[in-house]
């Protein structure tokens, strides 16, 4: 009788074993209830022989069709990579891309310091020497004749006051200081307003702000106050040198970022 129950059994368990586990990934910790998560689904893609002996897998076999991204207007693609980050696998992967020119910076301001005029408003990042951190460079950021956040940075081959533009008719300064991003946006930290321990690379998608954020060691996209996509192993960020060239990127309408989740590489892009 016992020989007849475990044949009866043993399907059932081997199914039970095989059943698939629901990961939900999260963005920062338990207490984090500022961010609602919006997933995006992926197409497992098909691998040939011929696409493992290439350094970039045919976007042809690794393309999934575009993905909507719920309740944004946002879609989502990615594109399945082989080996080290390189620049040419935005090409390789989307096509040619059409990235929109460099602001030149007033010829007449010191290094960090940027102005930027939105409306009536006025913006202004400013230098200064703090006996506090003598080591780092420190910067005032004012709207018109209010100041909106005092912030202190390393310096790293690059200014810490990195950037300053428009996104949504506000103001978004992009601080650097060392391994920590901030992101501030008209006047409010984005990492401490959503649990984040670091916020990077602000651009503006269909006049709404989207930056990288990570937490611990986990890095996800915010989009609108709203984590978009599945949380990242890594995703790149470089602000010079070499490796900059394939860190997060902006085009007309389009998002780029180059990244690694369970121990496989893509390019991402995000369109609007």
């Amino acid at each position: 009788m016992y020989k007849y129950q475990i044949r009866w059994l043993m399907p059932l368990l081997i199914l039970m074993a095989c059943a698939p586990a629901t990961a939900t990934p999260r963005a920062g910790g338990s207490d984090n209830v500022a961010i609602t998560i919006i997933y995006a689904p992926t197409t497992v893609p098909t691998e040939s022989p011929e696409s493992r002996s290439a350094v970039l897998s045919s976007p042809s076999l690794e393309l999934p069709s575009t993905t909507k991204i719920p309740d944004t207007s946002l879609t989502w693609r990615e594109c399945a990579i082989t080996g080290d980050f390189q620049a040419q696998q935005i090409n390789t992967c989307f096509g040619s891309i059409d990235l929109p020119p460099t602001p030149t910076p007033a010829p007449d301001l010191p290094p960090g310091e940027m102005r930027l005029k939105i409306g009536n408003d006025s913006y202004r990042s400013t230098a200064f020497k703090s006996e506090y951190f003598a080591e780092k460079q420190c910067f005032n950021l004012h709207k018109n004749t209010v100041l909106l956040t005092t912030l202190c940075g390393k310096t790293a081959g690059f200014n810490p006051s990195y950037s300053l533009q428009a996104i949504g008719n506000k103001s978004a300064w992009e601080f650097i200081d060392g391994s920590k991003g901030y992101v501030i946006y008209e006047g409010k930290d984005m990492a401490q307003t959503l649990n984040l321990d670091s916020a990077f690379r602000p651009f503006e998608l269909d006049d709404k702000l989207i930056f990288i954020g990570k937490k611990a060691d986990r890095y996800v996209v915010v989009y609108n106050q709203q984590v978009i996509g599945p949380e990242f192993d890594l995703i790149h960020i470089a602000h010079c040198c070499e490796s900059a060239a394939w860190s997060v990127r902006h085009g007309i309408d389009k998002y780029w970022f180059w990244a690694k989740r369970n121990g496989q590489n893509y390019v991402i892009e995000i369109s609007s």
